[in-house]
Formats: C-alpha cells, sequence, structure tokens
C-alpha cells in the first residue's frame, strides 16, 4: 500500500513534464571535479552553512501554457534578506532551450546573483537543452555540466543527469574526487531524481533510468561522510529519500505556478540549513507570492 500511495503520489509530473530527454552518452576526458572551486562563507567562519534553492523554473512556459504564473519579487526579496552562502538551481532554469530563453535566463541569472551576492550553482536539467545541445548551453552560460565547490567541510558536486543517466565516466571521476576530497559532508546536485526504495526505475521517466548507475552513486556516497543529494524535476511535490542514516535524499517541487486542479504546482522557493557540528538539516519551503511564514518544513540529521 505504502509503494502505492508513493506511485500515486508521483504521477503529477505525467501531466507537468513534456520528458524532453536526450539520450546521449556522458563521456568526459579528465576529471572536472579536480580541484574543486572554493566558496568563502558570507558569514564568516561558522559550522552552520545556508543555501537558497529552486527548481523547474521553466522560463518562457507561460508562452505556451496556460495557468503557468512566475513572480520573482519576493525570492530577490528573500535572498538580500537572507544573505545564502550559495544559491542551487536545480535545473530546468528555461522550458526549450532555445535562444530566447536563453537571453530570458541569463536576465533571471544576472537579477539572483545581484540580489543574493554569493556563487549561483546552475545545474543542467534536460530542458536547459532540449532545444540546442549541451555544448551551447555550455557556451551561453560560460558553465560545465560538472563541477565541485568546497566550502568549509562540505564539498558540492554539480552532476549531469540531464539525459537521465550519469555514465560511468562522470561516475569514475565522482568516486575519484570523493575518494580525495576528505570532507565531512558531500551535497550532490542532480536534476534527476535517483527513485526511491522499492520502485521500478523503467516505471516512469522521473528517475535516472538505470538502476546500477544509481545503485553505483550510493556505492559511492555509502561510508563516504555525511551525503545530501537534492534534486528537481517532480514539479508537484516534495518527496524525502531515506537511503541510509547518513544518506539522504530531497526532491523539490517547482518554483514555478501552475493553476491545475490535481496536477498544478505551488510555486516554492527553499532555504537549506546544514549544522556541520550536528549534521542537522532544515528545509523551509515558501510560496512565491509570500515569504512571510514557510508553506512546508522538514529537518532531519545526518548520522
Amino acid at each position: 500500500m505504502r509503494r502505492l500511495l508513493l506511485l500515486l503520489a508521483l504521477l503529477p509530473l505525467l501531466a507537468s513534464c513534456d520528458f524532453a530527454f536526450h539520450w546521449d552518452v556522458i563521456e568526459l576526458d579528465e576529471n572536472p571535479f579536480d580541484p574543486p572551486q572554493e566558496i568563502a562563507s558570507g558569514k564568516g567562519p561558522s559550522d552552520r552553512l545556508s543555501f537558497a534553492v529552486i527548481s523547474d523554473v521553466h522560463l518562457n512556459k507561460e508562452l505556451s501554457e496556460e495557468g503557468v504564473y512566475r513572480n520573482d519579487s519576493v525570492f530577490l526579496s528573500f535572498l538580500e534578506t537572507e544573505s545564502p552562502d550559495a544559491v542551487f538551481i536545480l535545473g530546468d532554469l528555461v522550458e526549450d532551450g532555445i535562444e530566447r530563453d536563453y537571453r530570458e535566463a541569463g536576465l533571471f541569472l544576472d537579477k539572483v546573483r545581484s540580489a543574493a551576492g554569493c556563487p549561483v550553482i546552475y545545474t543542467l536539467g534536460n530542458h536547459d537543452i532540449g532545444g540546442s545541445d549541451l555544448e551551447t548551453w555550455s557556451a551561453e552560460f560560460g558553465l560545465s555540466a560538472t563541477e565541485a565547490f568546497t566550502i568549509a567541510d562540505t564539498v558540492i558536486y554539480k552532476l549531469n543527469s540531464a539525459y537521465r543517466l550519469f555514465g560511468q565516466s562522470q561516475l569514475s571521476y565522482l568516486s575519484q574526487a570523493i575518494g580525495d576530497d576528505g570532507a565531512a559532508y558531500h551535497i550532490i546536485l542532480s536534476h534527476i531524481p535517483l527513485g526511491s526504495k522499492g520502485l521500478n526505475q523503467s516505471l516512469f521517466e522521473f528517475t535516472i533510468a538505470d538502476i546500477d548507475e544509481r545503485n553505483a552513486l550510493l556505492d559511492i556516497l555509502s561510508g563516504s561522510g555525511r551525503n545530501l543529494i537534492l534534486s528537481g524535476h517532480v514539479h508537484s511535490i516534495e518527496v524525502m529519500n531515506d537511503w541510509d542514516d547518513d544518506l539522504k535524499e530531497f526532491i523539490f517541487s517547482a518554483y514555478h505556478r501552475k493553476d491545475l486542479p490535481f496536477f498544478g504546482a505551488r510555486g516554492t522557493f527553499y532555504l537549506l540549513e546544514l549544522d556541520q557540528a550536528t549534521g542537522r538539516v532544515e528545509i523551509k519551503g515558501y510560496g512565491i507570492d509570500n515569504a512571510d511564514s514557510a508553506v512546508m518544513e522538514v529537518s532531519f540529521t545526518l548520522e
């Protein structure tokens, strides 16, 4: 029954995403995670890190679908007030991955960087290259689809999951990097979720397609400090996966709002705080029209 309820809960994605996937094979010639880029905490020396998180903005989605709404002013004001250490964008910043969308994305990123005053880590999603390719996206934004960042005792790894696959070379380089970094905490950014315990990976198109690759990533993280996987792609709900005591995955809902009964999205941005002294993680979600109080809260401890 629990598995059935989970599947029913995830069905809204079928109505909110058009599955614009490229089945390309990810091949890397050199380790993109070495060396990691250093992030200086804006709050000075502290065990407590904070990150603003958004996913599935889908800029220009309102041009092709009714009932889609976005309000950036509240989020930008929130960034100015909170001054996070970094902003995570978990993929699908744009709707179609075409020149018009990229222009809009450039303006959006400029506003976010200005308001937050900190690094913005933009993870590649399937829609970001839906109308182009990885090379065009990288050239447009001056970004790599795979990168690493270090802050205090935490290393952040940005993975390319836009094809619903990681690829053996990406996983191999990640294994090398994690084996050498000596960090107490790892945060893994992946647009596509790993899945869920007991969920058949082939049932739908909202998880990593190859269960062997999913398990390989879990094996890499097993016994390597405390680990938190952050993903998006599921527009309508938040999902928490307890893979192990020291390995959790949180799936974020969409930043854009879509007014559609049962299959809509409320429009949410998040603040994630990690206490490196205790392993405590707190995530609060706020509606895009009002950040006075949280619309959802979850907390847990990485053991």
